[in-house]
């Protein structure tokens, strides 16, 4: 297996929006067992990252609000254990995030 590509990946998301501009978004992203040593020593197993989204959508104006990893779902980008090192290096997947946004369209 090729270091650092998924096994396998796959989406869905879904959308419900009201005749009055609310709208609420939901989905996942599903990532396969990843490795990340060309020996296929290291690993990670699949893991599933969560997301919504609702807010008002009235012509050219949004203003949501979101949640991003909603499991809080921890995992890692990048990996790797250096010989003589007693920790990894790693970067770790983005945690719980929450946030507002509005936007113009012209």
């Amino acid at each position: 297996t090729v270091p650092y590509v998924p096994e396998y990946t796959a989406g869905l998301v879904g959308q419900y929006t009201h005749s009055l501009g609310l709208f609420v978004r939901g989905g996942g992203n599903l990532v396969g067992k990843t490795y990340f040593d060309e020996a296929n020593t290291q690993s990670q197993d699949s893991y599933w990252v969560f997301n919504a989204k609702a807010g008002y959508k009235r012509e050219h104006v949004t203003v949501a609000g979101y949640v991003n990893n909603i499991l809080d779902e921890q995992y890692y980008t990048y990996r790797v254990t250096i010989n003589g090192l007693d920790n990894d290096l790693a970067t770790t997947g983005s945690p719980r995030t929450f946030g507002v946004e509005a936007s113009v369209e012209f």
